[in-house]
């Protein structure tokens, strides 16, 4: 028995998932002078919008933080080093993983939007020359994209410089020995690590990344390119059930932008 995927004939048809997304690139039929039908074969693309699937995974690690911090808490109380350990390499473990998939979830926004947007030529090129960081980059592509005001692109520049600096601290780490630092709630001299990725990080990312993506796509003027904005009313309803968990986790909501 062979396990190749090629040898194996597929069920009839096209099994999709909710959330899904069904194009036909180009079709075209023809009718000749005796009736005869002709046309092109019909060929189907698929997509998924990975942006809301990391954003979920970010806050279901989120969520796992959340439990290490809490054991973390008991196990100070309670005075037990071995307790202590498990919970910080638990807290540290799924905090990074938050981070990390907050930051991938705003890439994925940023690589959708930016399709729609026209990013002067001279703005792509002082990009490519200065070397500009990504963070400044996509600042500036949903400033383009979504009409923001001055404050709320000051703001948003702010927000996504210290996303990504959380980012790649998880993605790119610095080997060797560095100084110790303060886990504040734990009151104790740890390694930097267990503090970066900490849960009162995480959810700091994690909740900025989801507000930054969520008042975005929800807050749109009137000259918002019509396939974005299309997107985006699809992109806010797949987010919506992540925002009622945030909500009833953190009993916090999101406001506009200013």
């Amino acid at each position: 028995m062979s396990d190749r995927v090629d040898e194996l004939t597929p069920d009839p048809g096209i099994f999709l998932t909710k959330g899904g997304q069904v194009s036909i690139p180009s079709f075209s039929i023809a009718i000749d002078e005796g009736g005869n039908i002709s046309g092109d074969p019909v060929t189907l693309r698929l997509g998924l919008d990975v942006c809301p699937v990391w954003m979920e995974i970010a806050f279901d690690h989120l969520i796992l933080t959340h439990q290490a911090a809490k054991r973390l808490e008991l196990a100070r109380v309670e005075r037990n080093d071995e307790s202590i350990a498990s919970a910080l390499e638990a807290e540290y473990k799924s905090g990074m993983q938050a981070i990390v998939c907050s930051g991938i979830a705003m890439d994925a926004y940023y690589a959708t939007v930016k399709k729609h947007v026209n990013i002067p030529q001279a703005t792509l090129e002082a990009w490519k020359n200065n070397r500009t960081a990504r963070y400044k980059k996509v600042a500036e592509t949903l400033k383009i994209a979504f009409s923001l005001s001055n404050k709320s692109a000051t703001s948003l520049r702010s927000v996504l410089e210290q996303n990504f600096r959380f980012r790649d601290m998880g993605v790119h780490p610095k080997q060797g020995t560095y100084p110790p630092a303060l886990h504040p709630e734990l009151n104790k001299i740890v390694d930097w690590r267990y503090v970066t990725f900490r849960h009162y990080n995480a959810k700091g990312i994690v909740g900025l990344t989801l507000k930054v993506i969520y008042q975005t796509a929800s807050t749109l003027s009137a000259n918002v390119d019509i396939n974005l904005r299309n997107h985006c009313t699809g992109l806010i309803q797949k987010l919506k059930p992540i925002l009622g968990q945030w909500e009833r986790e953190y009993g916090q909501s999101f406001g506009q932008m200013p």
